[in-house]
């Protein structure tokens, strides 16, 4: 699962991260994976290092989920 979203700097300066994650799921559980993502407690945490950095956190609707096919890395 990879985690797109764009932050803001404190002075206005637009910072675009992309967040890879370990979680590795099956089709049927895309939705979990989000779901775990966007969890209090998770969203809790990315706010507390974000504020370290001196960064804003992100608009709950800017985060964009993408999951690579880990069927293609299997045959190879």
């Amino acid at each position: 699962m990879f985690v797109r979203m764009e932050t803001f700097t404190f002075n206005g300066t637009a910072a675009p991260l992309t967040a890879k994650s370990t979680v590795k799921v099956c089709d049927a559980h895309r939705e979990d994976a989000v779901n775990g993502f966007l969890s209090e407690r998770n969203l809790n945490e990315l706010q507390r290092s974000f504020k370290r950095e001196r960064l804003a956190m992100p608009a709950p609707w800017g985060y964009r989920f993408e999951f690579a096919d880990l069927r293609e890395h299997a045959e190879n």
